[in-house]
């Protein structure tokens, strides 16, 4: 198969560093990211510690793809797509970002075109852009994929990903499954943004982990009163789990804040925000957090 990744930052690059091993594949990100993966390759450390020889371009290259992994941003999805179906033959696009309204942006924008698939793929590897041409694994979680309906290009994708030694298994739920992570995301990264503090600490702090199991119980009622979680599912154990397995990771949303860049602190607490309020669900923890962040990163 011929994959391009679309958005290489930290989780793009790391996407994109491992199947180069096993598929013919290609990053697409800024300027001063690709010219350091030109001349010196991508340079990975952490727990996988090895430099690949990757194509890498600024723009979006005329050739045939099979699949094409959206990275970006949450707040970017709509330009993304939107450059991607202008771009490339007809394909799979694939949604591997955090955020929950993703894949209903991109449904809506491929109804206009023919030929193309939408499904997404939902990770909790931790992984830092150290710099540019550089990035650090920091843990090495579960990774699913999935769309609505059966798909071969899914099947595909998933059993190349595990060849590529990324730990993956087909969804049932894709939904189910991308709620379970905005629900663990909603609670990890603006702790941790607010903080300052890397996952592992939000669980070892007796304080700080009281503030994650409140928030992440909050954010698991407005899921399952949505219907997208089972009531027997625990949110807030896998939140728990989720912070310990990437202990050594700072969130996203906290380099971001970091770097003085817009966070998808909106994408994630907001939306959250957005459903609890139109079902009359008590969300004022992730209204508080959606505050908290929006008032020290740009909006």
């Amino acid at each position: 198969m011929r994959i391009l990744v679309f958005g290489a930052g930290a989780i793009g690059s790391f996407l994109g560093g491992m199947l180069a091993g096993v598929c013919d594949v290609a990053l697409v990100g800024r300027k001063p990211h690709v010219q350091a993966i030109r001349e010196h390759g991508l340079i990975m450390e952490g727990l996988i510690r090895k430099t690949v020889r990757i194509e890498a371009h600024e723009c979006i290259p005329s050739s045939a793809w099979d699949a094409v992994f959206i990275t970006t941003k949450a707040y970017d999805t709509k330009q993304a797509i939107k450059e991607i179906c202008e771009s490339v033959n007809p394909c799979m696009i694939v949604s591997m970002q955090n955020g929950l309204s993703n894949l209903d942006v991109i449904r809506k924008h491929i109804e206009q075109y023919d030929g193309f698939t939408s499904s997404a793929c939902i990770t909790s590897c931790g992984v830092t852009m150290l710099e540019n041409g550089k990035i650090s694994v920091n843990g090495i979680g579960n990774t699913v994929i999935g769309s609505t309906g059966r798909s071969e290009a899914v099947e595909l994708l998933c059993e190349l990903m595990n060849d590529a030694g990324i730990a993956c298994a087909r969804s049932e739920n894709i939904m189910r499954d991308i709620w379970i992570k905005g629900v663990v995301n909603s609670a990890i990264n603006p702790l941790s943004a607010i903080f300052r503090v890397k996952n592992g600490e939000l669980v070892a702090n007796p304080h700080l982990r009281a503030l994650l199991e409140a928030v992440a119980g909050e954010s698991e009622n407005v899921a399952k009163h949505c219907g997208f979680v089972e009531q027997d599912f625990d949110c807030v154990k896998k939140t728990i789990e989720v912070a310990k397995n990437t202990s050594e990771n700072y969130s996203s949303m906290l380099q971001d804040v970091m770097k003085g860049k817009r966070t998808e602190v909106r994408e994630i607490n907001g939306y959250i925000v957005e459903m609890g309020e139109k079902h009359g669900i008590d969300v004022k923890l992730n209204r508080f957090l959606l505050n908290a962040v929006l008032g020290v990163a740009p909006s």
